[in-house]
């Protein structure tokens, strides 16, 4: 798969949108706090591709890109901060789970998304993933994480949460419905926050 490289700048934000390729999702916000609106965007290929080559499977899936510009008021321009050809997760090499992507958002300044994941065979396991993003010391640095999952025949379950900028973490398990969740709390040491 070959993927385009985005414009550098652009006026609007289609102008980021190559020929071959949609809009999947996008938001407004102001992302580095300068009072002005950013953008970040999610855009699909138009072409798609079989999720894995060597099955009888007609699941497809599109190849995504992750793009995110910062309004420059000098030049009156969105300037391309991020191209991402491999954060947004699709389905690509498993014909059995569904879309995984679920949104993406800008909330008081940070930048949300978040993903589940479904198997119609192959597990008994469905989750949920949240990401949170802050732009911080000249990049999007990751401070919080939220995932939960559950085993849809025991309903055992499983919720994680972690404060990244804090360095927190919380940690809750049942077995199955009737069971009391049991909570555990951390601290982790870690030098740099992911990007």
């Amino acid at each position: 798969i070959e993927y385009p490289v985005l414009s550098k700048s652009a006026l609007t934000l289609n102008e980021f949108v190559p020929n071959g390729w949609e809009m999947l999702a996008s938001d407004m916000g102001d992302l580095n706090k300068d009072g002005y609106p950013d953008v970040a965007f999610i855009i699909q290929s138009l072409s798609t591709y079989p999720c894995d080559p060597e099955s009888d499977s007609d699941a497809t899936f599109s190849p995504r890109i992750l793009g995110i510009a910062l309004w420059d008021n000098a030049a009156k321009r969105f300037k391309l901060n991020i191209q991402s050809n491999e954060f947004v997760i699709t389905n690509e090499g498993n014909p059995t789970m569904m879309d995984p992507f679920v949104s993406m958002e800008i909330k008081k300044g940070t930048l949300h998304f978040s993903f589940s994941y479904w198997y119609s065979m192959g597990s008994w396991y469905t989750s949920n993933q949240s990401f949170i993003f802050r732009f911080q010391n000249k990049r999007f640095e990751l401070i919080g994480y939220e995932m939960s999952s559950l085993h849809r025949a025991t309903h055992e379950s499983t919720v994680l949460s972690v404060n990244y900028s804090t360095r927190k973490a919380s940690s809750t398990h049942a077995e199955d419905v009737e069971s009391e969740a049991v909570a555990k709390w951390g601290t982790f040491s870690l030098q740099q926050l992911p990007t």
